[in-house]
């Protein structure tokens, strides 16, 4: 999808954008929105759609807001720190997560331009949510970090096939852990060797 900005600043808008109008034809540069935010360019925040949706969200909970350097909408939970980014060639939602348990990329107190700077991982089981569907998203994350506090708690509360699931991913964890034991003790065991 196209987005267009000026030669004289560094903001881009949709082709639909009020401000379009204002930037002189000779000064437009028509420009893939896919990377436009790689080549220095910020949003505006009138035509920007997470802009819009942020604001919606932030009158009702001031922990939902608009991240201007990525065009995202930010939810903080008490469990973890939530991205949300809109595809505009594809009109939907594709949400990114950051953890907050085991992991040094979010604090709890934090503050957010800090956490906006951590580690994203796309969430691959959520799949893509249509535009106009945006509470979903909500729904999605009350369900996960419900699922993390059980997990934190007792795993063998979870039903069934998650508590499978979780079983493995721990095993997973776990062998990762001895593995990584395993490695730094043969590393010591060399440098006491030639040392």
């Amino acid at each position: 999808m196209d987005v267009i900005a000026s030669r004289n600043s560094q903001m881009f808008h949709r082709t639909n954008c009020t401000y379009v109008k204002r930037i002189h034809k000779e000064n437009r540069i028509h420009l893939d929105d896919s990377d436009i935010l790689l080549q220095g360019y910020s949003p505006c925040s009138v035509c920007s759609i997470a802009n819009r949706v942020a604001k919606k969200y932030h009158k009702r909970n001031p922990r939902i807001f608009w991240d201007r350097k990525h065009d995202g909408v930010c939810i903080r939970t008490d469990d973890s720190f939530w991205r949300a980014k809109f595809n505009s060639e594809q009109r939907n939602w594709v949400l990114y997560h950051q953890n907050s348990k085991g992991t040094k990329c979010f604090d709890k107190v934090a503050p957010d331009e800090i956490l906006m700077q951590g580690a994203f991982h796309k969430q691959s089981d959520f799949g893509a949510v249509p535009s106009d569907q945006f509470d979903r998203i909500f729904e999605y994350i009350g369900k996960h970090d419900h699922y993390r506090r059980i997990c934190e708690d007792d795993y063998r509360k979870l039903p069934a096939k998650d508590r499978k699931r979780e079983k493995k991913r721990r095993k997973k964890a776990g062998l990762r852990k001895v593995n990584k034991l395993f490695k730094q003790l043969e590393k010591e065991k060399g440098a006491n060797k030639h040392g």
